[in-house]
């Protein structure tokens, strides 16, 4: 069953309390990218498109996701804490541990 597009759009806010710091939880996110996300490429083909696999190795994904775009909002991080910004860099951390692990697939 296909995850329903109108849950991801309800808008609802949420906040998580933990006590890593943000370069703890992009190291862990930077994890998960490079050894879960394969597997669940592997085990589920039919939703790795839903799941953000275009951005991995795309002409986009690399303008978009690299250390240089990493090192901008890192300085930018470091004087702004938008979540915008911190957003990104979650995502990065996941995109560019997929890109690793998706290598030696």
């Amino acid at each position: 069953a296909k995850f329903p597009n109108k849950m991801r759009k309800l808008g609802a806010k949420s906040c998580h309390l933990t006590n890593k710091s943000l370069h703890r939880y992009l190291l862990n996110m930077f994890d998960y990218g490079r050894y879960n996300f394969p597997k669940i490429i592997q085990k589920h083909p039919n939703y790795k498109n839903d799941l953000g696999y275009t951005y991995i190795n795309s002409f986009l994904g690399k303008i978009i996701f690299n250390y240089v775009t990493q090192f901008i909002i890192n300085c930018l991080v470091k004087v702004i804490k938008h979540p915008l910004l911190i957003k990104f860099l979650v995502i990065n951390s996941f995109i560019c541990g997929a890109r690793l692990g998706l290598k030696k697939i």
